[in-house]
């Protein structure tokens, strides 16, 4: 098949989102479809470099380039300026895509990145099936953890309002209502887009993992002195490293088992004080960004992963812990909360006051019951194998296909009335 993939982020050995777009784009055109990716014109450099040692038959990319002032923007960490280079970028893309498409004729347009139902895509303007996601967005932190975004409450409200413009006057919602099939990462989104008309909506996790990522041999995590603990991403309000920190105070020095924190961001600062000020800087320590070879090390090397942010879609740390046999700690909600089965993982509901109890409580079973470690360790690689992004791609390569036949048998409708 000919298809349109539309992956503003995306760049080889990488984690988060840009890894999502270069590996849909790979894995699609390793099952034998013509693809053509189109993403911003910053990814350029480290894509051809990837290319030229590690060529992708039936892969072609589209860079796409703003005006050099708007390219300035796309490096602010201000995120209404990222938004506004991200709309841009996607008029440009469209635009270029329509003329690509009048020479080409694809038969599928798919957006991957960024995935979020807010910001949608103007990919469903070219005539051919549009499949738009995974995505997210339709995920609001319960009324219960409100506390812990109170530092990031000016950016959730600040989101909050760019969302309701972008949706309102930007018309975004078209992508929802006229894709021929929308992809959710959760029940929240889901609802979203049910209620912007969506026609076909199914549930489908946002990332994956590469075969070459999971080890041919699961780990044996002996335990020393310590258990070790492991949480991985931006330091951000939302995604609930406070919350965590919480869980570690109330646990104190006395049951051996520290936490490592990977990652940087704005909040660093102030959860450094937040460790000092608690006396936790015995069992707690910051090493920062890993490169995402490193970071596979400490997956390997913990024992539990503990991730539990405010409001997420999904969260590929916790794929990839899995597919690193860690099991993993998390919250009952959203994506990990719609997508992950019972005996996967430890699941802890965030709808109560006894929260941190409950969660300490699951961080020290999990602890002590080395047997109970190796049975989420078992099924959470099992579940993370089932979500390798192979399959991934098998699954929408069926999924064009079933839209493909559709649409020819409205046209045949169609051909036979007139």
């Amino acid at each position: 098949m000919k298809i349109l993939l539309s992956a503003y982020s995306c760049a080889p050995d990488a984690g988060s989102e840009p890894s999502c777009g270069w590996n849909w784009a790979v894995q699609l055109a390793g099952l034998g479809n013509q693809v053509w990716c189109f993403t911003a014109q910053s990814n350029k450099q480290v894509i051809l470099n990837k290319l030229k040692t590690h060529p992708v038959e039936n892969l072609r990319f589209i860079f796409i380039e703003l005006p050099y002032w708007l390219e300035k923007t796309k490096a602010s960490q201000f995120f209404p300026l990222a938004y506004m280079h991200y709309l841009i970028w996607q008029y440009y893309a469209y635009k270029v895509a329509k003329a690509k498409h009048a020479s080409i004729g694809f038969d599928i347009v798919h957006h991957v990145t960024f995935g979020s139902i807010q910001l949608g895509s103007h990919m469903w303007k070219l005539p051919v099936p549009f499949v738009f996601g995974p995505v997210g967005g339709g995920e609001k932190i319960p009324q219960t953890l409100e506390k812990y975004s109170s530092s990031g409450a000016l950016r959730d409200n600040l989101r909050s309002f760019m969302s309701f413009v972008i949706m309102n006057i930007f018309k975004s919602t078209n992508a929802t209502s006229q894709a021929s099939l929308v992809l959710a990462t959760s029940c929240d989104t889901a609802d979203v887009a049910k209620r912007l008309d969506a026609k076909n909506v199914k549930l489908f996790l946002d990332c994956g993992v590469s075969a070459g990522f999971m080890p041919e041999i699961t780990p044996k995590r002996e335990v020393k002195n310590y258990i070790d603990v492991l949480w991985v991403g931006r330091l951000l309000p939302q995604k609930g490293l406070d919350l965590v920190l919480d869980v570690f105070k109330r646990l104190g020095k006395n049951h051996n088992i520290r936490l490592t924190v990977v990652g940087e961001g704005p909040m660093g600062d102030e959860y450094k004080k937040n460790v000092k000020k608690n006396d936790l800087e015995d069992i707690v320590s910051f090493v920062g960004t890993l490169e995402y070879s490193e970071l596979r090390e400490y997956y390997l090397s913990h024992h539990i992963l503990m991730f539990c942010p405010l409001r997420n879609a999904f969260g590929i740390q916790i794929l990839e812990a899995m597919a690193c046999g860690l099991p993993v700690i998390t919250l009952d909600q959203h994506g990990a909360g719609t997508l992950i089965p019972e005996g996967v993982c430890i699941k802890v509901n965030p709808n109560d006051d006894s929260l941190i109890d409950r969660l300490k409580e699951a961080l020290i079973k999990l602890a002590k019951n080395k047997r109970y470690r190796n049975q989420l360790s078992s099924n959470g690689l099992e579940y993370a194998k089932e979500n390798s992004w192979l399959k991934k791609a098998q699954t929408m390569t069926s999924e064009y296909e079933k839209l493909s036949v559709k649409r020819e048998r409205v046209s045949e409708k169609k051909l036979r009335i007139h």
